[in-house]
């Protein structure tokens, strides 16, 4: 089954807080998910509509894939650390919803 880990959230408007989520970015999320994407198979983007809203989408083909990320407790403690560089921070679990066949 494949999972979603979404999130949402606004970029701080203070140029020194944005500095600083670029810097924490760079030094230890961009490091994080490179080793990541060579365990896991994993899809991921960032959206944004201009308005300071950026929406991060991590898909898994699997659960188990999913599970490796969620539940290390590295991701937990950096994704901690990052909610204080950006506001509003929203996390949502997807999973696929009964898809009817077509007819």
């Amino acid at each position: 089954m494949k999972v979603v880990i979404l999130l949402e959230y606004k970029t701080p408007k203070e140029a020194e807080r944005n500095k600083k989520r670029y810097k924490f970015g760079d030094e230890n999320l961009t490091p994080y998910f490179n080793k990541k994407d060579k365990e896991v198979k994993m899809n991921r983007s960032g959206w944004s509509d201009g308005s300071g809203t950026v929406i991060s989408w991590m898909e898994f083909e699997t659960l188990e894939d999913f599970n490796k990320v969620w539940g290390d407790e590295e991701f937990q403690i950096l994704m901690a650390r990052w909610s204080y560089n950006v506001d509003d921070v929203k996390v949502r679990i997807l999973r696929p919803t009964h898809q009817i066949p077509p007819e």
